[in-house]
């Protein structure tokens, strides 16, 4: 999804893929798709979901408008998900 980009008015790299998978987990979370409209995009915290507040901080950078405030890779992306994991221990 190159919404993102297209809204502010960039092009697409890495970090397009980034708001892509964010906003697939927000759907596979939710159930509901997020808006088109980023101002009416219900943060992920304000679901009710029971998801880690690691796991949210995480999906919520991932789909945010400006690509400089997403993570600027995979493997940042990746990082930040071990860390994440790694804090909540053995289940």
């Amino acid at each position: 999804m190159q919404l993102a980009e297209a809204l502010i008015g960039r092009g697409v790299d890495e970090r397009s893929d980034i708001y892509s998978l964010g906003a697939a987990l927000y759907h596979m979370l939710t159930g509901k798709a997020p808006a088109c409209d980023f101002s009416r995009i219900v943060p992920l915290s304000q679901c009710g979901v029971p998801v880690s507040r690691g796991l949210t901080r995480i999906i919520e950078r991932m789909m945010r408008l400006d690509p400089d405030d997403r993570f600027r890779n995979g493997t940042d992306l990746r990082m930040a998900l071990e860390r994440g994991l790694a804090l909540r221990g053995p289940e």
